[in-house]
């Protein structure tokens, strides 16, 4: 993929009038007659605050962009809230007639009272829309348009991808799904977006008016966007946000290194919902673009207020996502979370109890044999390729008796010379049921019994030496060291001395 498309898929579009001189224009990711209002003054945009801000300043803002007609009923966003530089209308007077913003009566360009959050948006043809948040506020009950009827939409599915769909339709850059309960009928049910649709009814969606949830399952979306001044700035703290360098390369071969700068994202928690926002997109946008990255890392953690058990997540590309139940993931998969996080168990065991997750579901149809270390050993649909939904993520719970052990003689490296034999014990030291079975490793060898003794006979002998006893392991490595050889120097059979001379005799 060219460097070009990076920048094509998260910039932001301006729909502008006027080639020579504009001084209006709405700013969305869409450019679909939606978004931030924005005018031209002393040389520099700005927004316009929401103060005040009623149809008669919509319809006045739309006739200058040319998207006014007779009949038409302009809608304005309070609190669109996304803006940069100076707020250079307040508190705007407009009868609805004027011709121009600068022809209504104002407090002064450049005079307010407002923050960003405060820039209003405006909606040109409310007739073309078919998405609203309960009458397009930055929050609300997500409501759609067929048939010429207003209805809701069901949770089943229904994510942050799918969010966003709904509010960059909305001039908004992300959004976040809550559920909510709803008087309407659910019109949509089933639906699956990529960042690549640009309105619900592009995504794939059961059968409109079809649907199998109740009155508690309507969705309901809140949107975000980021302040963001430039396009290379927003994609830079996207990718600096999964990592300071990302190399990644699409099927067709193409290599690309689209940003190696790291640039930090604002430290406060509505920054890091947005920089987890950024990710996701970001993420699904290269999946649906046949781009994989080159390197990745991966942890885990048990999701609950309770330790030792909770919802599976695992974080790849610095984003935390869930993993699917399915049909497969049963007590051997469980055993493998079990030791990804490190606890003391003698059973593990699989539940679904501890709900839905957010994010990414990333992996599915996990199939372990148990003996693994990490769930990535395991078979797998792929990372980020799951059809599951959050309903089916899945939890672990580790529990049974507490068991450490050591081995003795203990450190991390056992020097052994050559030719001598290693003799090391695997300790137990808390129990709660006896420990019968031991078992050792060598060198891709193994071993049993609780004590573990070789004659070294080569240098080859060195490397890992693991004692497993029930459900823990300790470790050390053995170093293979040449019995050393001394000599005298001078090496002369016989040293003749005169009496009164000084006698010195290294050896080495």
């Amino acid at each position: 993929m060219a460097k070009g498309m990076c920048f094509r898929l998260v910039c932001l579009a301006a729909l502008l009038v006027n080639a020579v001189g504009q001084t209006i224009r709405l700013v969305s990711p869409l450019n679909n007659g939606v978004g931030r209002l924005e005018v031209y003054y002393n040389g520099s945009w700005g927004t316009v605050c929401d103060d005040d801000f009623v149809q008669g300043d919509a319809m006045v803002a739309c006739r200058q962009l040319g998207q006014y007609e007779p009949g038409m009923t302009p809608t304005y966003i309070d609190e669109f809230g996304f803006g940069s530089g100076t707020i250079w209308l307040d508190d705007l007077d407009c009868t609805g007639n004027e011709s121009s913003l600068s022809d209504c009566p104002h407090v002064g360009w450049g005079s307010s009272n407002c923050k960003h959050h405060e820039d209003v948006g405006i909606i040109c043809d409310e007739n073309e829309m078919t998405i609203k948040l309960t009458r397009y506020h930055q929050r609300g009950l997500l409501q759609v348009y067929n048939n010429g009827t207003w209805g809701t939409v069901c949770d089943d599915n229904f994510g942050q991808v799918e969010a966003s769909v709904v509010c960059r339709r909305l001039g908004y850059q992300a959004g976040k799904v809550f559920v909510t309960s709803r008087t309407l009928p659910i019109l949509l049910d089933d639906v699956q977006c990529t960042m690549l649709n640009t309105d619900l009814k592009d995504c794939k969606h059961g059968q409109w008016g079809s649907d199998n949830c109740s009155s508690s399952e309507a969705v309901g979306v809140e949107c975000f966007s980021f302040t963001s001044g430039m396009c290379a700035t927003l994609f830079s703290r996207v990718l600096a946000a999964i990592g300071p360098s990302v190399n990644y390369h699409s099927k067709t071969g193409n290599n690309v290194n689209c940003f190696s700068t790291v640039v930090p994202i604002c430290s406060s928690s509505k920054s890091k919902f947005v920089a987890q926002l950024i990710k996701v997109m970001l993420y699904d946008i290269f999946v649906m673009l046949g781009i994989s990255f080159v390197q990745a890392y991966s942890q885990i953690r048990l999701n609950s207020t309770i330790p030792g058990r909770g919802r599976v997540e695992e974080i790849h590309y610095n984003v935390w996502g869930t993993v699917c139940s399915g049909s497969s993931f049963s007590t051997q998969e469980a055993q493998v979370v079990c030791k990804m996080v490190n606890l003391p168990w003698t059973s593990a065991n699989v539940t679904n109890s501890y709900g839905p997750g957010e994010g990414l579901v990333w992996l599915s149809n996990v199939n372990c044999t148990g003996t693994e270390t990490s769930l990535d050993e395991c078979s797998h649909s792929g990372w980020g390729t799951a059809s599951c939904s959050h309903s089916s993520d899945v939890g672990v719970v580790c529990s049974g008796a507490t068991l450490q052990i050591h081995l003795e003689p203990s450190g991390s490296v056992l020097n052994v010379i050559l030719g001598q034999v290693i003799s090391v014990v695997c300790v137990v030291d808390s129990l709660n049921s006896p420990v019968t079975s031991f078992r050792w490793t060598h060198n891709g060898s193994s071993y049993s019994g609780q004590t573990f003794s070789k004659t070294v006979t080569s240098k080859s002998d060195s490397g890992t030496l693991e004692c497993s006893a029930g459900n823990m392991l300790a470790s050390t490595q053995i170093s293979v060291l040449y019995r050393p050889v001394i000599h005298l120097e001078p090496s002369n059979d016989t040293i003749d001395v005169i009496v009164g001379e000084d006698l010195h005799v290294d050896w080495g």
